[in-house]
């Protein structure tokens, strides 16, 4: 290896680190604007429609933002009984999941006591009671009432508590207003955008390649989400009936979940395995009632995995599952649940962009399925 090829290496893995320490510090400033411009590819051809139709695009890209709040307040607003319900519901859930997991627990022991032999058993139990109590452990008792009460829960020890929820609920509220405004600018300016970039190219031809990378990155970001949209609901639905047929409290909380939880590959499909088993395990009598719901689960998106989502993506938009596995662990690191949403759409823009630029080409290659 030749200096000059050590020296570029190296240089590379440096800009590479200082590249990922700026997004991870910066993420406060970067996630709102990565949103917005997701946001904006998948919301950008409506506004084109409208202007067809010779509505301008601000008055266009109001009322596409309007009537999305609309829309998803009135989902909310729909569904707020049954999440209420479920949120009453879950602390009992988890007490019993909880006691469900004791017996399991009492019966593992057992079954381990028979493996175990006689005489260890024995030797143990002699070590055991060997130990006789003594004075201090009799202090150590008698003092558990006051440490009880000395722990239990204060006001003030409650403040810091609400001072993190409230801290937390407060920065959400400020990244959504800002992906929103940013958003609506993105929208509004139409086709300015483009056209400002071609005017400060280098050249024409330059600015009119610029513009065309641009257009099918945002090409492929907009029918990406689109039909990752679709087949959502479509498994979403698919879920709630299953989850209504096994007895399953709240189906179409479940499947409005699935919904959301499938955006994030991998993670959110594991999440609602979990979340699954626990209530299962929480109102079930028999280990294989337990499994039953999860197992649905997987079957459903075992089988959109399989069967749908190669049809309906196409070959344009198929990513290899390793690439898209390290993109979702990348950007979960550097940017939380939003990097974990966000790493397919930049993973399916970066190949567009990779399939035009000669010297990316073999990177594209590797993110092609």
């Amino acid at each position: 290896m030749t200096q000059a090829r050590t020296t570029a290496i190296s240089a590379a893995i440096v800009a590479t680190v200082a590249i990922g320490s700026v997004l991870h510090l910066g993420r406060v400033v970067f996630i709102p604007i990565a949103l917005a411009l997701v946001l904006a590819a998948l919301l950008a051809p409506v506004v084109g429609q409208l202007e067809r139709a010779r509505i301008p695009a601000p008055v266009g890209a109001t009322l596409l933002l309007l009537g999305t709040v609309a829309l998803v307040v009135g989902i909310g607003l729909a569904l707020s009984g049954p999440v209420q319900d479920w949120a009453r519901k879950t602390p009992e859930a988890i007490a019993a999941a909880g006691k469900k997991v004791q017996a399991f627990r009492h019966r593992f022991d057992r079954l381990t006591a028979l493996v175990i032999p006689p005489e260890d058993a024995t030797s143990s139990g002699d070590s055991t009671r060997g130990s006789a109590p003594s004075d201090s452990t009799h202090e150590a008792q008698d003092s558990e009432p006051a440490l009880s009460r000395q722990a239990s829960p204060t006001p003030s020890g409650l403040t810091p508590i609400l001072g993190r929820a409230f801290g937390t609920t407060t920065q959400i509220i400020s990244a959504l207003t800002e992906t929103v405004l940013l958003l609506f600018f993105l929208l509004a300016g139409g086709r300015t955008w483009r056209d400002r970039l071609t005017q400060t190219a280098s050249s024409p031809a330059a600015g009119k390649k610029v513009v065309g990378v641009l257009g099918e990155m945002q090409r492929v970001v907009s029918r990406y989400l689109f039909v990752t949209l679709l087949i959502n609901v479509g498994q979403g639905i698919l879920v709630g009936i299953a989850m209504a047929l096994i007895g399953m409290p709240a189906p179409v909380v479940w499947g409005l979940m699935t919904v959301v939880a499938e955006f994030i590959p991998y993670a959110g499909g594991l999440v609602m395995v979990i979340l699954l088993g626990l209530v299962a395990l929480a109102g079930s009598q028999s280990p294989g009632h337990v499994l039953l719901a999860p197992g649905l689960y997987l079957l459903i998106t075992t089988l959109q995995n399989n069967l749908v989502s190669p049809v309906v993506y196409g070959q344009g938009l198929r990513l290899n599952p390793l690439a898209i596995l390290l993109g979702v662990i990348v950007w979960y690191f550097l940017w939380g649940v939003p990097g974990a949403f966000l790493a397919v759409p930049i993973l399916a823009a970066f190949k567009t962009l990779c399939e035009r630029v000669e010297t990316l080409k073999p990177v594209g290659v590797f993110l092609e399925q």
